[in-house]
C-alpha cells in the first residue's frame, strides 16, 4: 500500500510541477502525459500496481532463486518513491 500511495503522490506532484513549467523527463510517462492527466495517473498507478502484484506473486520464486524476499524489494520501491516525492517537494519549495 505504501508503494502505491507514494506512486500516486509522485504522479500528483508531477502534475503540479508540470503546471508550473517543469517537464517530464521519463519518455514513457511523457507519452501517457501527452494523452492527458487522467491517462497519466491511470498509467502511473496501473504500472506500479502491476509491478507490485508481480513481485508479490513471484515471492517464492524470487526467494528460492535469489534468496531475496519480496518485503525487501517492496522496501526498496518505497525508498525510491519516497526519495522522488521528497525531491518533488523540494522542487515545489524553491
Amino acid at each position: 500500500m505504501i508503494v502505491l500511495c507514494l506512486s500516486l503522490l509522485d504522479a500528483l506532484l508531477t502534475l503540479i510541477l508540470i503546471a508550473q513549467g517543469a517537464r517530464e523527463l521519463n519518455p514513457v510517462m511523457q507519452y501517457y502525459l501527452s494523452h492527458g492527466p487522467q491517462v497519466f495517473l491511470l498509467a502511473k498507478y496501473g504500472l506500479t500496481a502491476f509491478s507490485v502484484l508481480l513481485i508479490v506473486l513471484l515471492n517464492e520464486a524470487l526467494f528460492t532463486r535469489y534468496r531475496i524476499g519480496t518485503s525487501i524489494l517492496l522496501h526498496v520501491f518505497s525508498a525510491f518513491f519516497g526519495s522522488v516525492v521528497i525531491w518533488e517537494l523540494y522542487l515545489l519549495s524553491i
